[in-house]
């Protein structure tokens, strides 16, 4: 085939939506197919460009075997990262991007098909008018529903603009060629919202069991951060933001003072991390550590450091939002505990298979009661890391997930 990815975030940034979409391509790129991709400025999750592509500019690199094309776009700075600037920074992603996209519509080699990375949902404009102009057929592939999540967290709250937006969405979903996202809650909303018996293929994010492997906890991380061997490490790794309420990690580590052998662990970064490391220099906290994100090159020594992953989020998020981080985090043979309601994905897939504790979202309380509990408990945290990596070479393996997912687009290719 050949292809055309479509993303705001893209790699080399290393979170979520842009980690996921290089790695995509880049597979698709190894499976012998033609990838290009339009993409936006790595910016995420430091909200900062980074400093290999400063200034912004347009430019085409090869990564991977995929050639991207970078549109410099408004990227709003910390702390005044809000709704307004992200539909700011969207839009200027999408009218910078015109200048590929017209290249694109009248060239005389067509591609086979579009994908679309959600969020943002509206990047879809030039796909709809691509298929109508050239009869390409388009996928869109979504990491979060954004309108569900802004909405839920107020982001949106006018009556009038999340009617609108609900009808946008409505009209974007009906028109896709075909749509594929990250969790069973999702694809049931997303078949939904489509409407006409729509069918959502099921494509969740994925780890690489091969490079994350459940290593001693005694490496290269703690001896580099001056972490005691003896420490039992919680940590929390990934984007510090709004939609997280990461700011509970803070109070949990102000109840556990008296705990002289846990250390909590922070990386990442986020409009949140400058407001939660005050709050740690207000109370006098000792017992936390805060660090940048860090190289790809070290996830894996980052990842098994940990004796315990935290995978935080809202009251108000948890039942549309399925946590990336946690495909890497199963691969490295760790468990973990999670903020999630019963009955959500989340909360069934790490109860049903053993890999860790769910606890009720914005509970500090509760969340520390279940770190005490499973740090002093070496049999079940060790049952539930052996059951985390099983998991992962079971279920998240990125060959049999991205197999599916070329497997649906040839044969949508060929019925078309």
């Amino acid at each position: 085939m050949r292809m055309l990815f479509y993303s705001l975030n893209y790699a080399p940034e290393l979170t979520a939506t842009g980690k996921y979409t290089g790695d995509m391509a880049a597979w698709f790129a190894r499976r012998g197919h033609e990838v290009d991709a339009i993409a936006g400025m790595p910016h995420y999750p430091q909200w900062a460009l980074l400093p290999d592509y400063a200034p912004a500019r347009y430019l085409q690199e090869d990564q991977a075997g995929v050639r991207v094309m970078r549109v410099p776009h408004f990227i709003p700075e910390r702390p005044n990262v809000s709704a307004a600037s992200r539909i700011r920074m969207e839009l200027s992603f999408i009218f910078k991007s015109l200048r590929y996209w017209s290249a694109v519509l009248v060239s005389a080699r067509r591609y086979d098909c579009v994908v679309l990375v959600c969020p943002p949902l509206f990047t879809s404009f030039y796909a709809v008018v691509y298929r109508l102009v050239r009869g390409v057929p388009w996928v869109i592939h979504v990491q979060d529903i954004q309108t569900d999540v802004a909405v839920s967290l107020g982001l949106v709250k006018n009556r009038f603009l999340k009617r609108l937006l609900y009808f946008l969405e409505r009209f974007v979903l009906r028109r896709a060629s075909m749509i594929s996202t990250i969790s069973e809650s999702m694809k049931i909303r997303l078949e939904t919202k489509a409407g006409a018996g729509r069918d959502v293929l099921l494509t969740p994010n994925w780890s690489d069991p091969d490079v994350l492997n459940s290593a001693s906890h005694q490496n290269t991380f703690r001896r580099e951060n001056g972490i005691p061997e003896d420490k039992r490490i919680v940590m929390y790794s990934g984007n510090l933001g709004e939609k997280q309420g990461v700011e509970i990690i803070v109070e949990v580590a102000a109840l556990l003072q008296n705990h002289t052998q846990i250390c909590m662990v922070v990386v990442g970064d986020g409009v949140a991390r400058d407001d939660m490391v005050a709050m740690a220099d207000d109370i006098g906290l000792s017992n936390i550590m805060f660090l940048p994100v860090q190289r790809r090159v070290d996830l894996p020594s980052m990842l098994q450091a940990a004796d315990l992953h935290l995978v935080i989020q809202k009251q108000a998020t948890f039942a549309s939002v399925l946590p990336s981080k946690l495909a890497n985090i199963f691969a490295a043979g760790r468990p973990c505990i999670v903020t999630a309601g019963k009955g959500t994905d989340l909360e069934a897939m790490v109860s049903s298979n053993s890999l860790g504790l769910a606890v009720e979202p914005d509970n500090a309380a509760e969340l520390t009661e279940a770190i005490i509990r499973l740090v002093d408990d070496n049999k079940n945290l060790a049952e539930m890391g052996k059951n985390a990596r099983k998991y992962a070479i079971k279920q998240l393996d990125m060959d049999q997930i991205l197999r599916r997912l070329e497997q649906r687009l040839e044969s949508h290719l060929r019925d078309n």
